[in-house]
């Protein structure tokens, strides 16, 4: 638990000073060692993040930080809400001025079901972030992905993630 809470601490870190990535491939894009697939936005990138289990997709800086989206839990729970409740609140633990403002039921997309909140903190260095995290159940696993930018760019971007998102298809 400690080292999942020091991974994302060092994600957040490494996304926004990381310069350069790779060229994510055309087509759906498929996380490693997961069933999960999605279509990822045009002109992003991709990177691995040393420690982290999934590639980070990212694009350029944007109000002081790298808007991207994270792949970061798989769980077999089926209790997809206490899964995505427990996930917040570890946030809460690390972040202490992680204020999540809005939570919804996004859609059913196929035989997925997608859950997403919004919360806000300042980071390190004083910019503004909000944090989409999306949670998709399907019958036997649960996804947790975020997506973050700086609260400046949240009209730019937040229709973006929700596209990606709505692509997402567990096989």
């Amino acid at each position: 638990m400690k080292r999942l809470l020091l991974l994302l601490v060092i994600l957040f870190t490494c996304v926004s000073c990381t310069s350069s990535g790779e060229k994510i491939p055309s087509g759906r894009f498929s996380f490693e060692g997961s069933r999960l697939s999605l279509t990822p936005p045009e002109n992003w990138l991709m990177t691995k993040i040393p420690g982290n289990d999934y590639v980070t997709l990212f694009t350029d800086i944007d109000y002081g930080i790298k808007p991207n989206i994270q792949l970061e839990r798989i769980s077999a729970n089926t209790d997809y809400r206490s899964v995505f409740k427990d996930y917040l609140k570890e946030k809460k633990r690390v972040y202490p001025d992680y204020l999540v403002k809005q939570e919804e039921l996004l859609l059913r997309s196929g035989k997925v079901n997608i859950s997403k909140s919004m919360a806000g903190r300042v980071n390190v260095e004083k910019i503004p972030v909000i944090h989409f995290t999306y949670m998709l159940a399907e019958s036997d696993d649960v996804y947790i992905l975020t997506a973050t930018c700086a609260e400046p760019s949240v009209g730019k971007y937040e229709k973006i993630f929700d596209t990606v998102i709505r692509s997402a298809e567990i096989n």
